[in-house]
Order: structure tokens, then sequence, then C-alpha cells
């Protein structure tokens, strides 16, 4: 990973150059090529971050970050069956390498031809909103965070928006200015903006003003396997942000039933109904910790199998 320092306290320009100088000063360092590649990776500059990862590999084929790297970058760059054979050959001698195993199935999730899970209709984020269109009848759909349409063009809606202040949806402009402007209602909205625990807040609290009557609040990220992917800065190919912060915040209401589905990197649902299961939080949501999250996390979160969000519904 970037070095503490590098990271807090010089710009993007000085990172780049220390961490090239690096590789260079000493280029049979694998995870020299890897910190550059993951730079790269955050500057979303694919090529060159698929060319550090590469270089990694040729040194050392079983390095896991550098796997990490050029598996999530090729799949980003439109090369997902790329991505699928490298993250299945390190599995094949790495079986129980989570990480490996998350940014495979992230990967497959997105994958129409492929999928880790045994019920394909219903192991992802996209499934998952289109079961409940299906299963509800929902015509309106909204959007937060569309990057790359890898959802958005995916959901099989009559009427949908998409909003995104850089690329993707239908709306270039932040969640925050779309609330103030719009008096329209939603039956199904997914939340997958920008991954900081106090603008998730904002987004699911316009969100509840903006639902439909039987509607659904669907939120992606909610569940971090590792504390490097619930961080507040993207550091990380896998990144989740501290989404799950907002999700045990909303966990208190008892006026809305909150569970999170345990696949696809933690997938949140919210409905507007008596809450059968409150927590109750000893200090405000943004001051918990990932140890707290560790010793608490099946009753934080709910997490629950497809299966049972089929029947909690």
């Amino acid at each position: 990973m970037l070095p503490t320092a590098l990271d807090q306290k010089a710009d993007s320009a000085a990172i780049e150059q220390a961490l090239f100088q690096a590789a260079r000063s000493d280029p049979q360092n694998a995870q020299a090529h890897t910190d550059l590649g993951l730079f790269y990776t955050n500057k979303m500059q694919l090529e060159k971050a698929m060319d550090c990862f590469g270089q990694a590999l040729q040194i050392d084929p079983n390095l896991r970050d550098a796997v990490w790297g050029r598996g999530f970058t090729c799949w980003l760059n439109g090369h997902g069956q790329s991505a699928i054979d490298l993250c299945k050959e390190f599995l094949k001698k790495n079986p129980n390498d989570t990480e490996i195993k998350q940014v495979l199935e992230t990967i497959l999730s997105e994958n129409t031809q492929a999928s880790l899970a045994p019920d394909p209709d219903f192991n992802s984020r996209k499934s998952i909103i289109n079961y409940l269109i299906d299963r509800f009848g929902y015509k309106k759909y909204l959007e937060i965070g569309c990057k790359l349409d890898a959802t958005f063009s995916n959901i099989k809606i009559p009427y949908k928006i998409g909003v995104d202040p850089i690329q993707g949806g239908t709306l270039r402009m932040t969640s925050d200015r779309f609330f103030e402007m719009t008096n329209d209602k939603f039956d199904l909205i997914f939340i997958d903006g920008l991954h900081l625990a106090d603008q998730v807040v904002r987004d699911i609290h316009n969100a509840l003003s903006h639902l439909n009557n039987n509607g659904t609040i669907i939120l992606h990220d909610c569940n971090p396997v590792k504390e490097p992917h619930q961080l507040r800065k993207s550091m990380v190919p896998t990144w989740n942000g501290d989404v799950w912060k907002a999700i045990v915040h909303y966990r208190q209401d008892p006026h809305l039933d909150t569970i999170v589905g345990d696949f696809d990197q933690g997938i949140g649902i919210i409905r507007k109904r008596l809450n059968p299961d409150p927590i109750r939080l000893s200090a405000p949501y943004l001051q918990l910790r990932w140890s707290q999250l560790q010793q608490n996390r099946q009753q934080w979160l709910r997490l629950s199998t497809p299966k049972q969000i089929a029947k909690w519904l």
C-alpha cells in the first residue's frame, strides 16, 4: 500500500514521482510496481495501472495485491474475461483468499455469462433491483451514482433517472442538487454515489422524502470485509468507504426496516415500516470504529441470504 506520509502530506504529482522512482530504482521489486499501479487505479488511469500490475506479475505471479489490481483494472477497462481467468487461476493456488474472491464475485456479478452464487437471479445489485421491480410492479427508478452505467443500463423499468456529477446516467449533477430541484417520487431508489457515511445518510434522508408508498431504497457497499476497504479515502481497488456507518445509523430508526444482503459487497435494503429489531449505539455514527463493526456485524447489519431477503420483503 502507499506510504502514510505520502498519502497524507504530498500532492498527487509528488506521490506519482516518488512511486515511479521507487519502481525505477528497484525494477525487480514487484510491490513497488503494484503500489504505482494502485495509484494509477485511484486516478482512473487504467491503461497505466494495468501495465504496472502486469510488470509486477511478471516478477511475482503470486503477489496477491498485483492480482487484485490487475483483475480489477482489466474489468474496468472492458476485459472482463481476462480478469475472471486471472482471479480463478490465483484462487486455484490460494482458495481461501477472501479479497480475490470478492473481486471475482464483483466481476462475475457484472458479467452476464457467469455467476458465483447458486441463484443467478438474485445475487447482485442488478439482479435484486430487477427482482424488486418484477415482484412489486415498480414503474419509476432513480439511481444515485452511475459511473460506467454498469447497473443503470441493465435495469428494466419504464421510467428511470440516473444522477452522477461525472459520468453515466441521465443527469449531470450531485445528488444534493437533484433532490433540491425535483418534486418527483420513485418506487425504487438505488444509492451508490459518494461512499462517505455523512453523504450516504443525507442521500437516504432525501430519498425517503421522494419514495412512493411501498417503495424500497437499495444501497451498495454496506459490508466491507477488510479495514482498508472502509477507509474514508480510497487507496485500494475495492473501496466501500464507510457506507456501513450510514446503515448502522438508520438501523436505530424505529420506523424503518433495514437489512443487508450478504452478497455483492453488502446490499442494504430499507423499507418504510416498523423496525422489529432496532439497535442502540453508544456513540454518534461517524465515531464508530472498525473494531466495533467486527464485534457487532451480524446484529448491526442484519446480514441476510437471498432466500431470507425474499421472505423478509
